[in-house]
């Protein structure tokens, strides 16, 4: 492997790696109940682009207001 060729894995992964991770760090981000769920999900589940796109949405959706709080 070339140096180029590392150089550019290094730059792939970083760029690609917190998009991978996007719905995780959105769940974190917005203190999301299930941000655990989430998180096990998108790390086994994400690699497919149905699966990270409704991970996607569920982290983005405001969870409901619990009754009487």
């Amino acid at each position: 492997m070339t140096g180029w060729q590392l150089m550019s894995m290094l730059m792939g992964s970083a760029i690609l790696g917190p998009v991978f991770f996007l719905p995780t760090l959105i769940a974190i981000s917005r203190k999301h109940p299930r941000v655990f769920l989430i998180a096990l999900f998108n790390g086994m589940f994400a690699w497919t682009i149905i699966a990270w796109v409704a991970l996607l949405i569920w982290a983005t959706i405001p969870p409901k207001k619990l009754a009487g709080a």
